[in-house]
C-alpha cells in the first residue's frame, strides 16, 4: 500500500479504508506574495555566504592541523581534525539544504 501523503496515513490509522479521497483545496503557489522572488534570492545568498564562510573555516582548520603537526601538539591536531569534520559536514548539509527539504516535503521549492 502506497500512502500519498501524511494525511492519508492519519485517515488510514483512524480506521478508514482509504477509499474516500481527501482534498483540502490547498495548492502551493510560490508567486502568491510579491516578496517571494526576493525571499528566494535571499535564501540563495545566505546559502552562498554560509558556504564561503565554511570554506574559509575549512582552510583555517587545515592550517591549524599543519601547525599542530609541525609543533607536535596533539591537542591542536585533535581540535583541528574535529573542525575539519564539522566544516565538511556543515558544507555538505548547507549545499544540499534545499534539495533535502524538497525531498522530505515532496515538492519542488521553486529554487
Amino acid at each position: 500500500m502506497v500512502l500519498a501523503s501524511p494525511l492519508a496515513a492519519i485517515v488510514l490509522a483512524a480506521g478508514d479504508d482509504g477509499s474516500s479521497n481527501v482534498d483540502l483545496g490547498v495548492d502551493l503557489d510560490f508567486d502568491a506574495f510579491p516578496f517571494m522572488t526576493q525571499l528566494q534570492e535571499w535564501a540563495g545568498g545566505i546559502q552562498a555566504v554560509s558556504l564561503i564562510v565554511l570554506g574559509i573555516l575549512f582552510v583555517v582548520a587545515i592550517v591549524a592541523w599543519i601547525a599542530g603537526k609541525a609543533s607536535a601538539s596533539q591537542q591542536m591536531q585533535r581540535v583541528s581534525v574535529g573542525a575539519l569534520i564539522v566544516c565538511a559536514i556543515g558544507a555538505a548539509l548547507t549545499g544540499a539544504a534545499f534539495g533535502i527539504t524538497g525531498y522530505f516535503a515532496g515538492f519542488d521549492l521553486g529554487f
